[in-house]
């Protein structure tokens, strides 16, 4: 036998169902206002689905404010981003401190160039907060609901190239910027990071199931 459903849930039910409901209707009158009610109904016939996909990439191309989780922070940065850049030299100058003997310079293969050329990344960074209680799995999670896209490790080494003073800006010292995009190394999943250490920096490699500590930033891009 069903669950009977509280008298919460209905209620969010009946708001949803009418939120839905006024939003047809002010489309339906619009288009009627409009000379387009023919339009409207065109929707729903094979045609329309190519039309709906259009409405659908508009909606999705709505900014909505960023927010961070509660008890984190959000920080916007803007830099460029060479996208076909030597994977060592992409780290020298990312975290001039990185020992050749690091493991982060033998996953190269594993992130492969997204593209050629210099461009520009619009960045959100996002931080957990004091407490510590984050994970790539969260903040993958939170990205989603703004349409942020995941992080490739050249474009966090680009952060600590052109923002090396980082950690000053944030006032959190020592720090790391994680890219949010995975390898699998050594049979563990790991993600490729930029630490800031004052006047030191390093890029590294770190295990996914140990990040989303209170020092911990995972970067994201906006488009």
């Amino acid at each position: 036998m069903a669950k009977a459903r509280s008298s919460d849930e209905v209620r969010a039910i009946e708001t949803a169902l009418g939120v839905h409901s006024g939003i047809m209707s002010d489309l339906v009158r619009k288009a009627h206002k409009r000379g387009l009610a023919g339009n409207i109904y065109r929707l729903a016939t094979p045609d329309g689905e190519a039309h709906l996909d259009k409405m659908v990439d508009v909606l999705a191309g709505m900014s909505l404010e960023i927010v961070p989780p509660t008890g984190g922070r959000i920080y916007n940065i803007r830099i460029p981003v060479i996208l076909d850049r030597d994977w060592q030299e992409a780290i020298t100058v990312a975290g001039p401190a990185t020992g050749a003997e690091y493991n982060v310079r033998k996953v190269g293969n594993l992130h492969q160039p997204t593209g050629a050329g210099r461009v520009w990344a619009d960045m959100t960074l996002m931080n957990f907060g004091p407490s510590g209680a984050g994970s790539l799995e969260k903040a993958i999670e939170w990205a989603k609901q703004y349409n942020l896209k995941l992080t490739t490790p050249r474009q966090v080494f680009a952060v600590g190239e052109y923002r090396p003073k980082l950690d000053a800006e944030l006032e959190m010292n020592p720090m790391y910027v994680l890219a949010t995009t995975e390898c699998l190394f050594g049979g563990d999943r790991q993600v490729c990071y930029v630490w800031f250490g004052g006047a030191k920096r390093e890029a590294g490699l770190g295990w996914v199931g140990g990040v989303g500590d209170s020092s911990d930033w995972f970067a994201f891009v906006r488009e």
